[in-house]
């Protein structure tokens, strides 16, 4: 029992050193100038595809064993260089993209840190002249780095038919 009680003082300095950082030590205005900085990525995002192409995304991947995107209950990529194989050879399909986001959610999570949901929809015409349209949600965790705002994680998710029961 005494070798317990000597611990716990111990065991309190390090669960409080190592507290993650909360937004409850954020400023309302420090908060709100994280939202609004990441909203404004967002949405120059979703107008540039829509002016040019869905490549527009790749300088806002973090480059970093970090990074992971997740879709529709899989993992198709687990670094930044899988994703934008796939963004680069899927753009060159294409002749028009267009992307709205209908509601952006943003929070900041801590000093630099950022979480967004937000339903989209999405078309693209392919070279044949077929046009398909998506929609889904979006929930995205950013960084503040010194590039400027990166995805670290990202999700997309798409509705999906039920199938046999629950």
């Amino acid at each position: 029992m005494k070798r317990i009680g000597r611990s716990l003082p111990l065991l309190g300095i390090v669960l409080v050193a190592c507290k993650p950082a909360t937004t409850g030590e954020l400023s309302v205005e420090r908060r709100a100038a994280i939202a609004d900085s990441v909203r404004t990525v967002m949405t120059t995002i979703a107008k540039d595809v829509t002016a040019k192409d869905f490549t527009v995304w790749l300088p806002y991947l973090e480059r970093s064993d970090r990074f992971i995107w997740t879709a529709d209950g899989e993992i198709p990529f687990t670094s930044a260089d899988s994703l934008e194989r796939f963004i680069k050879d899927f753009s060159a399909t294409l002749i028009h993209t267009e992307l709205t986001w209908l509601d952006q959610r943003v929070s900041a999570l801590g000093p630099g840190l950022a979480l967004v949901t937000t339903p989209y929809r999405e078309m693209y015409v392919g070279k044949k002249a077929d046009t398909t349209r998506v929609a889904g949600v979006f929930v995205g965790v950013w960084a503040s780095l010194p590039t400027g705002w990166k995805i670290v994680s990202g999700n997309t998710s798409h509705p999906q038919p039920a199938t046999g029961r629950h």
